[in-house]
């Protein structure tokens, strides 16, 4: 039968399978473990005959000072290697995997929190309600000390018509006959008939205002009413969208906690510092050779470590930590 060459050691065995080292003979139906049996550190290897009648293999860190002599069920064997092997794997594709699935939630979270925020600033700052009512205010004001204004305007213009007519009776009421009497007499009246014209002028034009101030208040009053009822609808929407953001935040947050567990401080650590430096993207889809983060082409050897998933990949070109699409 032709000899069985074992990967790695430089050595040979022969039919019989008699070989002292640190190597295990592996039957059809069991695995014979030898005496001296000490390894440490080493990878996992297997060489096989083309019959297949015998196996040799050599364990990695972790298996040692195995009971001597003991016999081990071939399908033991094969489920041990395939463990220690396949379970490193799973644990670090996981982990890759994890900090996307995580990226996912802190993604929607963003978005939710912006979403929260812009309904408590229109809540807070939406209400229009008090700057129309201030305006109202100010406009109920300034009609009142127009009103006022009026009052005065028609007692001033009265004063002076009741003055003029005065000055009238006097002037041609034929009891003042001195000329030089009679022309300051007479500039006196014309005077007082030019402060009546204004004093009239002035009222028109307060009537006027006071017109306006009046149409402006009733708008004021309707258009109020109709923004208090608008508002009273929209500040409830606005709570009750509030409510329903913060119960959503809540459940994710419960998910990213749990999520987070499965984590080590290091990579957590690690995702944390890349999703602030990276706006918000720190894990990125490999498709078609290209970093989704940065849409550079990944060398040949970096693709296929990601698609190996035995370790954490990160992209050459930005730094992203790398998943297959």
């Amino acid at each position: 039968m032709p000899h069985l060459n074992l990967a790695g050691c430089g050595r040979s065995a022969g039919p019989a399978g008699i070989y002292v080292g640190n190597f295990y003979k592996v039957s059809r139906q069991r695995l014979c473990c030898l005496k001296g049996i000490r390894n440490k550190g080493c990878s996992s290897e297997i060489a096989s005959s083309p019959e297949g009648s015998t196996r040799w293999g050599r364990f990695g860190q972790g298996l040692e000072n195995l009971t001597t002599g003991r016999s081990i069920p071939r399908i033991e064997y094969v489920m041990l290697v395939g463990t220690i092997a396949l379970g490193a794997r799973m644990t670090l594709m996981s982990t890759a995997k994890q900090m996307f699935a995580l990226q996912e939630l802190d993604i929607l979270l963003d978005r939710i929190q912006g979403a929260q925020k812009k309904a408590e600033h229109e809540l807070n700052n939406g209400d229009k309600v008090g700057n129309l009512e201030s305006e109202l205010e100010r406009d109920t004001e300034w009609l009142q000390e127009t009103v006022l204004q009026q009052k005065a305007s028609r007692l001033e213009a009265q004063s002076q018509k009741e003055r003029s007519e005065s000055l009238n009776s006097q002037l041609y009421g034929g009891e003042i006959t001195n000329p030089r009497d009679l022309e300051s007499l007479e500039r006196e009246a014309s005077n007082v008939r030019q402060l009546v014209e204004q004093q009239e002028t002035a009222l028109s034009e307060i009537k006027d205002r006071i017109e306006e101030a009046q149409n402006r208040k009733t708008e004021l009053q309707t258009k109020l009413d109709e923004i208090r009822t608008a508002w009273g609808i929209r500040q409830a929407e606005l709570q009750a969208a509030i409510k329903e953001l913060n119960e959503k935040r809540e459940g994710f947050e419960g998910q990213r906690s749990k999520l987070t567990e499965g984590l080590d401080p290091s990579s957590l650590q690690h995702y944390e510092v890349l999703r602030k430096s990276k706006g918000g993207l720190a894990v990125a889809k490999v498709e078609r050779g290209l970093c989704q983060g940065c849409r550079m082409s990944l060398p040949t050897h970096q693709q296929q470590r990601v698609r190996n998933g035995s370790q954490t990949v990160l992209c050459s070109s930005c730094g992203r930590i790398l998943i297959l699409s």
